[in-house]
């Protein structure tokens, strides 16, 4: 006796099953997952509305075959993609203002790919009291004025200088340290204390590894496996020495830069288990950063210590790099007496 093919219908029920269960192992995975499996650090590594894609395409069938039941598992998946996995964020309300409020910006500005003005208008039109930098060092092949025409175009603000890291505010500025960190040498932890009224407080701008999962994809020079496991442990070691450059700074602290990590991975949620993210906090929407133009993942963030409250944190509408920058307002705490 022959057995049946399964119908039409039976595929597009198991295969939306499929969907959603696979839209919850994903989401587990973002908030328990080790980069150090290459599976883990692949899916980490991928933008998040990739994840989008599957359920969509059969929810529009599950649509046009007006089957509603498998349409709703398919929502279900969408749900689960749209919040837990491309990392939606609601503010239900302001944070009611206690202490001094500052602004704090951050934005790789793809060395100097747009030149030195555009980005200083697109610091203006923000108004932040501090400014992190990254990829904003000299480069021979470049041409124009670089770094000393940001210097010149923004005369209101105090510069530190290091490597590819710049530090600008509006308010006097100290040079703190210049931390090494495991990477490249031009991309050290800049870290400087800015006095805000008499108000001390740390800001460390940091510019860390790529993973460069796709480039290693295409060259094969070693197993997938191999790859992940080694470029955990070089991610691990270089957030491992961040944190103790920040655990031997002076209060409140805020961290900001380009991480080349989204949210999800392993390597942020170490970071942000201690500082936590300004935009989880206080943002809304999605708050991706790269591409500029077309913004798919979130890679550019601002940490801040526990004793610092982030009253907003958004992403603004500003092309003068392939980052869009990031911007928060906080309040740092009130002046013991």
């Amino acid at each position: 006796m022959q057995s049946r093919k399964p119908s039409r219908r039976q595929v597009l029920s198991v295969l939306s099953v499929v969907s959603l269960a696979s839209a919850a192992l994903t989401a587990i995975v973002f908030r328990y997952g080790d980069e150090a499996y290459w599976p883990v650090m692949l899916a980490a590594s991928l933008p998040p509305v990739v994840f989008s894609i599957f359920p969509l395409i059969l929810l529009i069938i599950s649509g046009v075959k007006r089957n509603w039941r498998v349409a709703g598992v398919n929502v279900a998946a969408l749900l689960l993609v749209a919040g837990p996995i491309m990392g939606f964020h609601w503010r239900v309300k302001t944070v009611p203002l206690q202490g001094r409020a500052m602004r704090v910006m951050t934005w790789n500005v793809e060395k100097w790919s747009h030149g030195p003005d555009a980005i200083a208008r697109g610091v203006r039109a923000q108004h932040p009291d501090v400014v992190c930098f990254q990829e904003a060092g000299d480069y021979p092949y470049v041409q124009g004025t670089q770094g000393e025409g940001l210097i010149a175009a923004l005369p209101d603000y105090h510069f530190v200088r290091a490597g590819e890291i710049i530090v600008a505010s509006r308010w006097p500025m100290t040079k703190l340290a210049e931390s090494p960190l495991p990477g490249p040498a031009s991309r050290p932890a800049l870290c400087v204390s800015v006095d805000m009224g008499g108000r001390k407080y740390t800001v460390v701008c940091v510019h860390l590894l790529p993973s460069d999962i796709d480039k290693h994809i295409f060259s094969t020079r070693s197993p997938l496996n191999v790859y992940s496991a080694q470029f955990a442990a070089r991610r691990q070691s270089q957030g491992v020495a961040l944190l103790h450059t920040m655990d031997a700074l002076p209060g409140p602290k805020i961290l900001c830069g380009d991480f080349n990590l989204q949210p999800q991975s392993e390597s942020c949620r170490r970071l942000t288990r201690i500082y936590p993210d300004a935009f989880e906090a206080a943002g809304r929407g999605y708050g991706y950063t790269l591409t500029a133009e077309t913004p798919v993942e979130r890679a550019d963030h601002i940490l801040v210590s526990r004793d610092v409250t982030v009253r907003d944190c958004w992403v603004p509408s500003l092309i003068a790099s392939d980052h869009r920058a990031v911007v928060a307002d906080i309040t740092l705490p009130k002046r013991s007496q």
